[in-house]
C-alpha cells in the first residue's frame, strides 16, 4: 500500500462515504471524551494527555491513553495485513474493511450502554479499545482509496492539506481548476463534519444516552451497504 495519491474520481466516487466516516470519528472522538477523557480518532491528542498525566502522576488517565494508542497500534497493524491480502481487489478489501470496523462499533455499542450502568474500569478498557480500533481500521481502510490529503481521523492533517490546497488555488485564480476545488471542497467538507459530529454526539449522549453508543454502528452499516452496492455496479 503506496502513499496515497490525488485520484479525483475515486474522491468523487466516495465523497457521501468520506462525509460519513469522518461523521463516526468526529462521533467516537466526543463520545470516548466524554465517558473516558481520551481521544479514538486523534492519537497525537492522546499523546499530549499522556506527557501530562505521566508528569502529573495521574496513572489511571495515564493507562486510559495508553490503552487508546495501543488499540490503535494494533488496529492499524492488523487491518494493515488485511489490506494487504487483498490488494489487488480494491472494493473487496474496502468491504472486509468495513465490516471489520462494523463489528467493532457493534462491540463499543454495547460496551457504551455496559459502562454507562456499571462504571467499571474493565468496561471503560474495553470501551475505548474498541473505538479506537474501530477507527484505526477505517484509518487504514480510507488509505485504500488512495485520496490524496484525505484522512478521516487525522483532522490535522486535513487542515493543513486544505489551507495549503486552498492557497495553491489563489495562486492559480482564473485557471480552470475544477478537480483541485473540488477536492478542496471536500476537504473543508470533512473538516464542519467533523466538529458536527462532536457537537452532536455531546447533545446526544446530554439528552438520549441509549441513542449515542448505537449511532456510530448505523452509520457504518451505511457505509458497508454503499460500498458493497457501488461494488457490484457494472463497470461503465
Amino acid at each position: 500500500m503506496g502513499e496515497p495519491i490525488r485520484d479525483t474520481t475515486t474522491a468523487e466516487a466516495h465523497t457521501l462515504n468520506l462525509l460519513l466516516l469522518t461523521w463516526i470519528a468526529g462521533m467516537l472522538d466526543g463520545l470516548s471524551y466524554i465517558r473516558a477523557h481520551v481521544f479514538t480518532a486523534n492519537m497525537t491528542g492522546n499523546l499530549v494527555l499522556l506527557g501530562v498525566h505521566l508528569m502529573d502522576d495521574d496513572i489511571p488517565d495515564a493507562l486510559r491513553s495508553l490503552v487508546a494508542l495501543g488499540a490503535f497500534a494494533l488496529g492499524c497493524i492488523l487491518a494493515a495485513f488485511l489490506m494487504l491480502r487483498h490488494e489487488e481487489a480494491e472494493h473487496s478489501s474496502l468491504t472486509l474493511g468495513f465490516a471489520a470496523e462494523m463489528l467493532l462499533l457493534t462491540a463499543f455499542a454495547i460496551l457504551y450502554e455496559l459502562e454507562g450502568a456499571r462504571r467499571g474500569v474493565i468496561e471503560e478498557g474495553a470501551l475505548i479499545f474498541s473505538a479506537a480500533m474501530a477507527l484505526a481500521v477505517q484509518s487504514v481502510t480510507v488509505r485504500r482509496l488512495r485520496v490524496s490529503g484525505v484522512v478521516t481521523t487525522f483532522i490535522t492533517g486535513t487542515i493543513t492539506t486544505s489551507l495549503v490546497e486552498a492557497v495553491s488555488l489563489f495562486r492559480k485564480r482564473g485557471r480552470s481548476q475544477q478537480a483541485e476545488e473540488q477536492h478542496v471542497a471536500l476537504l473543508i467538507g470533512m473538516l464542519a463534519v467533523y466538529l458536527a459530529a462532536v457537537a452532536f454526539a455531546t447533545a446526544l449522549n446530554a439528552r438520549l444516552p441509549a441513542a449515542a453508543g448505537p449511532a456510530p454502528a448505523v452509520i457504518i452499516a451505511l457505509v458497508l451497504w454503499r460500498s458493497r452496492t457501488r461494488g457490484r455496479a457494472p463497470a461503465a
